[in-house]
């Protein structure tokens, strides 16, 4: 005889069953002899919370030396707002209805909904969904490890207390860096995108701003420098923020400087380098291009544009010097068109790039032609 048991998916303990033999024979002595075996129907039913992935993975107990062990439940969130999922169900049928308390450990970093589940005696197998959301914390500090705890209240004693904890992982999205703001709303640094970030000889300035792109543990000083001061300059020179303003936007104003050389546009790169005692916030460096627009003309400066000489010798003075600054010696000839009415000395002026706008005198002399032949104008080139 096979006696075998049935899960009644109640916790009710170990149950005796009384097994009646009777005895059904011709032979009268046989006959109605009854005989009783005593039968222990093993429990295997756990008061308990059984859990279930997004993927229908059902993360309950197993049986280990006559004991139900627990497993361990992980979902996964982000601090962009993601929502992880999970269900909840009973592992057997309660006596009475039981509610299921839902906490966050931390709930700056992550958020349940809903608060409670309520099961009762028909729906205790019915999963309940929970949904677990990241918040973001803007500190740079790694994936981060959070528990939900569910914890039973029932008149069944059996789901009184019971605790259950489901481990969140929160992936971290803040980065440590700068955020970079041009004066076109462009914001770069830790996004990458190009600024434009623009000056010219002639004193127009720009300002780009700068903030943390995450809250930092301790202060961090932004040490901002110019690869070539004479041609763009910054200020101010550093910027400080803390922990409590590190949002805050800095503003950096930079001026571009008159070289007096015809160079073209020129594109000077802006250090900027962090100090602090945050780790993930020491040693940052971005390089920041401000195009500084050329506004020099290569030519001459004469003065004055117009002389008068005599026949009789009187002679008149002009002055020239270089627009700018030139990269070698430049030679300016010096030319009368009709040097029987006029002639200029020197013949040759000579300019380097330490005395380009040094005025240097040419003198015009008149010469007699011995022709009436009225007053005459002479270009001097």
């Amino acid at each position: 005889m096979t006696v075998t048991g049935e899960p009644d998916e109640v916790v009710d303990g170990d149950q005796l069953v009384v097994i009646l033999l009777v005895l059904s024979s011709m032979d009268l002595r046989f006959n109605n002899l009854q005989y009783t075996v005593n039968a222990t129907n093993v429990d295997m039913d756990v008061a308990g919370l059984l859990f279930a992935a997004s993927d229908g993975t059902v993360n309950g107990f197993t049986w280990i030396a006559g004991q139900a062990q627990w497993g361990n439940m992980t979902v996964t969130t982000t601090e962009a707002g993601d929502a992880a999922t999970f269900s909840v169900r009973l592992s057997s049928i309660p006596t009475n209805v039981v509610v299921v308390h839902i906490l966050s450990l931390r709930t700056h970093d992550i958020t349940v909904t809903p608060s409670n589940l309520t099961f009762n005696q028909l729906d205790w197998q019915v999963p309940q969904q929970v949904s677990v959301t990241g918040q973001h914390d803007w500190i740079c500090h790694g994936n981060q490890a959070v528990d939900v705890l569910l914890t039973s209240a029932s008149k069944d004693p059996y789901y009184t207390n019971f605790a259950r904890k489901v481990n969140v992982i929160i992936m971290d999205i803040d980065v440590a860096g700068l955020n970079i703001f041009d004066s076109h709303g462009t914001v770069g640094g830790v996004t990458g995108a190009t600024l434009q970030v623009t000056t010219t000889e002639a004193g127009i300035k720009d300002a780009f701003s700068i903030s943390l792109s995450s809250i930092p543990t301790h202060t961090v000083i932004l040490n901002i420098v110019s690869s070539r001061a004479s041609e763009v300059s910054v200020q101010p020179s550093s910027l400080t923020f803390e922990p409590g303003d590190w949002n805050t936007k800095r503003e950096v104003t930079v001026a571009g400087h008159h070289d007096s050389m015809v160079d073209g546009d020129q594109i000077v790169s802006v250090l900027l380098s962090t100090f602090s005692s945050d780790p993930a916030y020491h040693g940052l460096e971005y390089h920041l291009n401000v195009t500084n627009v050329d506004v020099d003309i290569a030519g001459l400066t004469v003065s004055p544009n117009a002389v008068t000489t005599t026949e009789e010798g009187a002679s008149s003075t002009i002055f020239v010097h270089l627009n700018t600054r030139p990269t070698t010696t430049v030679y300016v000839d010096v030319t009368s068109e009709d040097a029987s009415e006029v002639t200029a000395a020197p013949k040759t002026l000579i300019f380097n790039a330490t005395a380009w706008n040094q005025s240097k005198a040419v003198v015009v002399t008149g010469h007699n032609d011995f022709v009436a032949d009225g007053n005459k104008i002479v270009r001097v080139s």
